[in-house]
């Protein structure tokens, strides 16, 4: 059934069949009683047998601007459709996307327009169903639609329809059908696994490689699948709230350790939640009467995870008994259930992770033990420390919040709004990385849903949620985050959420970034405006290359020339007071 929120249809505009089907002469086709045929927009929109009429409440239509000296044909066929649906359909709102390519046969130029619109209707109609219609336009552009949905490129949710004239209808088949080849992709595979044990809401964003802005965090991803292939333990470490949960789904579904029919449910546990005797149990299983309680036999996760994948979460939190217990599963690929005197096989792929600090972890965990589920590791970075990815993250993170507040989806912050919270979280440590995201976006909600509150006040209760948040005890401030001090000093704000003690802030190297940060974009502007460096700032050329060396060089340098200047001043027959030379 379709979805009760209206959807969105998406479609490029038919040259020679919008609003109405023509023949090679451009003369309209009559069907048997005069009438003339709807072409495919309007057999999707207003055909009492299609499926979604009275289900559309946005057309987004996409035309080819034609060059110079080319028939406007396409233009014509926009005109005329949006002139009919004014007639038939006067509520349907119209976005009206041109396109500027040279050749409507050329993938590559409809691919990159493809992917930069369909990113902005994603977002302009977040949690809407978008309907992509390829019955019109060329065969590349049916490829490239096709091709775009089926490996994920178009974020859910999204489905692909064709539309059919009444002559090409066989016996039973519907005006208006949807498409599906079945292809699988790793990025479809990772969407669609969620592992056996899910409590978190950063857990339910999806991470898409192709949104990410930072080279860090395209590295990390990189990285992982590269290990997804290999038959060899891995450790995520990182923060809370960094998706280490969703790292270990996308390695899973990159893998060849992974059996379709666990996708919905494969084995997972989260160490924390269970005491040594119990977790035990959860993992090796154990035979009937094997304990009170125990009045079955039970398979454990290990079993469940033959030719599969296992994830330990919270991997600190492992038991000493149980670490000796596991290095033999994980070596040798054998285990022994509670209560039983037999040995059973299993052939899984570990991964685990932690967001306790390396050397914290290794107070807790034996290093026989990590040695054997650590010989690949991946860290993810704090957010933090790539805010430039909150630009993407903040609008999924909205939407998934709507719908897991279930608020009504007609709450709309504008541009303005977006964009004030989006600089907000910026410019904060955000502790709790992806999980700060979603506390701002539900006191953001809970504001909207007030049918007395105005968006301001929303904003301003949302990021007023972020004050006073401190860093995890596992955060180190890192090298790139002179920002968040150089943004709390321009706010007036307290390095609380930033340095504390245990943590000393290395000032020399903030000092020689700031000063390297300056240096490169004062040159900049002075040679983009062809003007010298005095006129910009009251420091010299000579300067600010000084400042942008390797502080370990300019350490050098200075001391160098202290040095010189003790010897100038010992062979000085006044004593060295003069230092002009």
């Amino acid at each position: 059934m379709p979805n009760p929120v209206p959807a969105v249809l998406v479609s490029w505009v038919a040259v020679n069949n919008d609003p109405f089907e023509r023949d090679r002469n451009r003369n309209y086709r009559l069907n048997a009683t005069g009438v003339r045929t709807p072409g495919p927009t309007l057999t999707v929109l207003d055909e009492p047998e299609s499926p979604w009429f009275g289900r559309i409440d946005t057309l987004v239509l996409l035309h080819r601007q034609p060059r110079p000296g080319e028939p406007d044909k396409e233009i014509e066929a926009v005109r005329e459709l949006q002139a009919e649906l004014g007639r038939r359909l006067p509520r349907l709102k119209l976005d009206v996307r041109p396109w500027s390519g040279a050749s409507p046969i050329d993938h590559n130029e409809i691919f990159d327009f493809l992917r930069t619109e369909m990113a902005d209707v994603r977002k302009r109609y977040a949690g809407r169903e978008l309907l992509i219609h390829i019955s019109p336009g060329t065969a590349s552009m049916h490829t490239v639609w096709v091709l775009m949905v089926e490996t994920g490129m178009i974020p859910a949710p999204v489905r692909l329809i064709q539309s059919r004239r009444p002559e090409d209808r066989l016996a039973g088949q519907a005006c208006v059908d949807d498409v599906h080849l079945g292809l699988e992709t790793y990025y479809q595979a990772w969407q669609m696994s969620q592992p056996g044990q899910v409590a978190s809401d950063e857990q339910a964003v999806a991470w898409n490689p192709q949104l990410f802005r930072t080279s860090v965090l395209k590295s990390v991803w990189g990285e992982a699948q590269r290990f997804a292939r290999l038959n060899v333990p891995v450790m995520v470490l990182g923060e809370r709230g960094t998706g280490k949960t969703t790292l270990a789904t996308w390695i899973r579904a990159n893998s060849p350790f992974r059996r379709k029919e666990l996708d919905k449910n494969w084995p997972v546990v989260a160490c924390g939640q269970y005491s040594a005797d119990t977790m035990r149990a959860e993992l090796f299983g154990y035979e009937k009467g094997a304990f009170t309680g125990a009045t079955a036999r039970h398979d454990g996760l290990i079993a469940k995870a033959h030719e599969d994948t296992l994830f330990l979460d919270e991997i600190g939190d492992v038991s000493r008994e149980l670490q000796r217990l596991l290095i033999k599963a994980v070596e040798e690929g054998r285990f022994q259930p509670l209560g039983s005197t037999e040995t059973r096989a299993s052939r899984f792929r570990l991964l685990s992770a932690t967001n306790y600090p390396e050397e914290r972890l290794a107070e807790r965990l034996d290093a026989d033990f990590i040695d054997r589920i650590g010989p690949l590791r991946i860290r993810l970075p704090a957010l933090r420390t790539m805010p430039e990815e909150i630009e993407w993250l903040w609008p999924a993170v909205l939407q998934e919040a709507r719908g897991r507040a279930r608020v009504s989806h007609r709450q709309r912050l504008s541009a303005a709004g977006n964009n004030h919270i989006v600089m907000a979280l910026q410019r904060h440590a955000l502790p709790g990385n992806v999980r700060d995201l979603f506390g701002v976006a539900y006191r953001l909600l809970a504001v909207l849903g007030d049918p007395s509150g105005r968006e301001s006040d929303a904003v301003d209760f949302a990021v007023a949620g972020l004050a006073g948040a401190q860093l995890p005890e596992s955060a180190h401030v890192e090298r790139a985050d002179w920002r968040l001090v150089a943004a709390a000093w321009s706010t007036g704000a307290s390095l609380r959420a930033v340095v504390k003690p245990g943590q000393p802030l290395s000032t020399a190297q903030l000092f020689a970034d700031l000063q390297r940060y300056l240096a490169n974009e004062l040159r900049a502007v002075a040679r983009d405006n062809r003007c010298d460096i005095s006129d910009l700032c009251d420091v010299t050329d000579r300067s600010l290359r000084s400042w942008r060396a390797d502080p370990r060089v300019r350490k050098k340098h200075s001391v160098i020339a202290e040095e010189l200047c003790r010897n100038a001043d010992k062979a000085s027959p006044t004593g060295g007071s003069d230092r002009s030379t």
